[in-house]
């Protein structure tokens, strides 16, 4: 999501990114998400993790990482924690993760690239997200793979590069 207005002709860098998670008594996944962003093959981008509900006792560890800002709200959901992440940095460009999306080491590089050919304030790019193996196993996320509900990836395949609404954009 770019927000301004981003200039045609400067190619989009890690330092523009502002990356806004939002958890909820999830550390151990986080955790690997977070370790996934540490490898990324460019680095500078900002972190930001969103803590859901201050009833939570947020590990020591999490506070004490190097890179990643932590903020806290009151219980009041992930849309709430995004916009408050959001809010929280000048960064032209957010990329919102799930605390659960362990991302692959090009995901920022992948995702500036596809800013700097759409480089217009009101794009927003949408990427394919497979589940990790250790929750790819369980029932729900296999069905709702298979049913297309939740995801339909299989709809944006086939009009990969094009525009798919902003439905899709949630």
């Amino acid at each position: 999501l770019v927000r301004g207005a981003p200039s045609p002709t400067r190619k989009m860098r890690a330092a523009d990114l502002a990356i806004v998670i939002p958890t909820r008594e999830r550390w151990e996944i986080l955790r690997r998400t977070l370790d996934a962003l540490r490898v990324q093959d460019e680095p500078g981008f900002e972190t930001i993790v969103v803590v859901d509900g201050s009833d939570q006792e947020v590990p020591a560890e999490l506070r004490e990482r190097p890179a990643t800002r932590v903020l806290a709200q009151e219980h009041r959901g992930p849309g709430v924690a995004r916009n408050l992440g959001a809010g929280a940095t000048e960064r032209p460009l957010l990329l919102f993760l799930g605390d659960d999306m362990v991302p692959t080491a090009s995901l920022i590089s992948r995702h500036l690239e596809h800013h700097d050919r759409e480089p217009a304030a009101n794009v927003a790019v949408l990427g394919r997200v497979e589940w990790h193996p250790d929750v790819a196993r369980a029932r729900i996320p296999r069905w709702l793979e298979w049913s297309s509900s939740l995801f339909d990836y299989r709809a944006l395949t086939d009009s990969a590069g094009e525009d798919v609404g902003f439905g899709r954009f949630y």
